[in-house]
């Protein structure tokens, strides 16, 4: 019987140790994922109503209108950076 040193691989030889994951872990935590991807993005809609019906107010200051400009504008920039991925 051979033993493989696995401290002494070969240059081309690659190995890695996990666990498989199964169908009821899967479940939950795609379940977890879509959950918390769909409560941050009401979130954000929420956040951009609220900049949105500030920056719109004709009784809104310029001050609290400028902070509102700032969040749109990182929230635009978060969602673009989201979709092209760089």
């Amino acid at each position: 019987m051979s033993l493989i040193d696995l401290n002494n691989l070969p240059s081309d030889v690659q190995a890695t140790i996990g666990r498989k994951e199964t169908d009821g872990e899967r479940r939950v935590r795609l379940v977890k994922d879509l959950v918390v991807f769909t409560l941050a993005i009401i979130l954000m809609v929420i956040v951009v109503a609220y900049s949105l019906d500030i920056l719109l107010a004709a009784t809104a200051t310029s001050a609290d209108k400028r902070w509102a400009q700032s969040i749109i504008s990182a929230i635009a920039g978060g969602v673009i950076g989201y979709l092209l991925r760089r």
